[in-house]
């Protein structure tokens, strides 16, 4: 979304924890000449603060309701840029956002929603609308921390399950040292950071940001240098898992949730009473009233009219049937009760396939032992955590030390252990895992569990990773100092960055942490966003500092979308393409406000092609790698020998040296 550089005024509406950093992540996008401005409102005066400047945001803010169309006005919302809804009551959040839309139909507006649906549906009616669950928006984020040592996240983009893995160069492998890293980058795959063994690298001058493309040419993979790649996730090699068919997998909490109903239980105890004893009865009856029946054809008599087989030993129409009358009045007697026996199982079977959705006999998965990670808490968090997990086949267990710690709604096949703080690392395996992830709501609780498994590190002299959730950026910083291995995250805090970026007008998919550096997954629609417009990718990639990772483009003759995984980056970005990016911050920032890096400019100087077939193919790879214009790159392969000066960056001009090499001799050489 386009937006004026010089003045940006926002309003915020709920000032707990989340509201506080969604202010501290619009700064972070602040310019040296914009004018940033809030105004808040909120039920009562914050009694905690988690961000600096509360005397300043004290003088914007409004006591009272944001549902209150007169508080929204007198807040600004009809001059606001963008309002962020991010109160801790999603109802309230809604109301509020359709309240601002009544008032200005044009803002931005950003709610904190965990109603999927709802989001969708508000989002396609309203437009100019974003929601995003901050439980869920920094799981990748906390992940991080103990997948395994090759896979940081996964995520959606138009469809396609994309994945971002890390791996350590040896000498043997895809990845192996001795290969040039431009060597590994493909149409399946993009590089998105190098880190050498021997310090820290530095990308090439003309690319604003350290975060990506810290390589040229030139650079040679050694051992023990680190990669981190983006794929799509089918072509990861995943481990051998057992694996029912759905239909089997959906059983097993069918079957437990329909014996726990409360009729269900004492219906069945009574019909197989009732079912027993008439069994009993019928045999002997069958047995002693119709001449010349055995124990067996007695026994298979009462069976089948237990099953409503009347009709089968009773037919009027048979000549032979002598029967006498009481034993057939009694045999319809005995068919009406199991009948009604039978009906009743069936409408609660009925009743349970309705409430259950379908799901009876799953197979519960088996509690790993090795190599997993433990979870404790199972929120919206712990939720979105499993459902990464799932996704990277990562082995994992949930640790519940109360019935708190659960829910009714919890797919019963998740690998469980319930267990007292005493016994529960031994109930886990705590010292062959991977990692724990502490993740419940109660951040003491959760750094006096971080302070255990350090002492259970400490005496068992295993290297786990662990992850804490706390809610305060201030706690986390001094958290770090008791443990120091810990990763403790502020989740919040990570939310909050994300909901600043989708004021400013992006679309968030998620985010994720590789080292240091904060990654968000950003899509953009080149129409709002004026500063990508007609630029090649190439360009909007280094220029801006970002990595292009997948490319939605309207296909108007049949009204649909064809989406490019990796796209060229020789492609040209046109009006309603979806390009979506992994960027840093910054990154965000430059394509906000339009802080683009121009590329140097480099002098081409070559020698007639070795043959006359290449001069035609030798323009079309200038202009197609450069940008530069078709009618001059084959002006200038004619005139050869000739010099000619392009714009380009370092890794477009590695590019055009790998085109070129085969049938021209020429140098290439940077002018500035």
């Amino acid at each position: 979304m386009e937006t004026n550089a010089s003045s940006h005024q926002f309003l915020i509406c709920g000032f707990g924890s989340l509201g506080q950093y969604c202010v501290e992540g619009i700064r972070q996008f602040s310019s040296d000449d914009s004018e940033i401005t809030f105004r808040i409102i909120n039920l009562e005066h914050p009694t905690e603060w988690v961000i600096d400047g509360e005397k300043q945001i004290t003088q914007s803010l409004i006591i009272g309701d944001c549902r209150d169309p007169f508080l929204l006005k007198e807040a600004g919302i009809e001059t606001a840029q963008a309002a962020l809804f991010v109160t801790s009551d999603e109802r309230v959040n809604i109301q509020a956002a359709l309240a601002a839309r009544a008032i200005n139909p044009k803002i931005r507006l950003v709610v904190r929603s965990s109603k999927d649906i709802l989001n969708d549906l508000l989002e396609s009616e309203l437009g100019n609308f974003t929601a995003m669950n901050p439980a869920e928006l920094p799981a990748a984020a906390f992940v991080n921390g103990v997948a395994t040592s090759d896979q940081l996240a996964a995520f959606e983009v138009g469809g396609e399950e994309l994945v971002i893995t890390q791996h350590h160069v040896g000498d043997d492998g895809e990845f192996k040292a001795g290969n040039r890293v431009v060597d590994l980058q493909s149409s399946t795959r993009r590089i998105v950071s190098w880190k050498p063994k021997s310090g820290i690298a530095e990308s090439p001058r003309d690319v604003p940001t350290n975060a990506f493309y810290q390589w040229d040419d030139e650079t040679i993979l050694s051992n023990e240098d680190e990669l981190t790649v983006i794929q799509p996730a089918e072509s990861l090699s995943q481990p051998d898992r057992v694996s029912a068919p759905p239909v089997i997998r959906k059983s097993q909490g069918l079957l437990r949730s329909w014996l726990k109903l409360p009729r269900v239980q004492p219906t069945i105890a009574a019909g197989l009473s009732v079912g027993t004893m008439l069994l009993i009865i019928s045999t002997l009856l069958f047995k002693f009233a119709v001449d010349e029946t055995d124990w067996f054809e007695a026994f298979s008599a009462s069976v089948v009219l237990l099953t409503g087989g009347y009709g089968d030993l009773f037919s009027p129409l048979e000549a032979d049937n002598n029967l006498p009358l009481w034993l057939q009045i009694y045999g319809l007697v005995v068919t009406l009760i199991s009948l009604v026996f039978l009906l009743g199982v069936l409408g609660l079977i009925a009743d349970a396939v309705i409430h259950s959705r379908l799901e009876f006999l799953r197979r519960k998965t088996p509690i790993p032992t090795r190599d997993h990670i433990v979870i404790i808490g199972y929120k919206r968090l712990a939720r979105k955590v499993i459902e990464i997990l799932n996704k990277l086949n990562q082995p994992f267990v949930i640790l519940s030390l109360s019935e708190d710690d659960l829910s009714d709604t919890m797919d019963p096949s998740l690998p469980i252990v319930k267990s007292t703080i005493e016994g529960s690392f031994a109930a886990v395996a705590l010292q062959s895992c991977r990692g724990i992830m502490l993740l419940t709501e109660d951040e003491l609780f959760n750094i006096e569990m971080a302070l255990l498994v350090k002492n259970f590190a400490r005496e068992h002299q295993s290297d786990l990773s662990v992850v804490v959730r706390v809610f305060d950026s201030r706690f986390s910083h001094d958290a770090r100092q008791i443990i120091p291995a810990a990763q403790v995250l502020a989740a919040y805090q990570l939310a909050g960055q994300a909901f600043a970026a989708s004021a400013l007008g992006e679309e968030i998919l998620g985010l994720v942490k590789n080292d240091d550096d904060q990654i968000f997954i950003a899509d953009y629609e080149v129409e709002e966003n004026k500063h990508l417009g007609g630029r090649m990718i190439g360009d909007a990639a280094y220029g801006f500092g970002v990595i292009p990772v997948s490319l939605r483009r309207s296909l108007e003759s049949r009204h649909e979308r064809k989406t490019l995984k990796f796209p060229s980056y020789d492609l040209k970005l046109e009006t309603g393409d979806h390009l979506t990016v992994l960027a840093t911050i910054n990154g965000l920032k430059r394509i906000e406000i339009g802080e683009f890096s121009p590329p140097p400019r480099w002098k081409l100087t070559a020698q007639p092609p070795l043959t006359a077939d290449f001069l035609h193919t030798a323009g079309s790879e200038i202009s197609r790698l450069t940008g530069c214009p078709l009618a001059t790159a084959r002006d200038f392969i004619e005139s050869l020998p000739n010099s000619i000066e392009l714009k380009m960056y370092t890794h477009q001009a590695s590019r055009l040296k790998k085109s070129l090499k085969p049938q021209l001799e020429f140098e290439l050489e940077l002018v500035e």
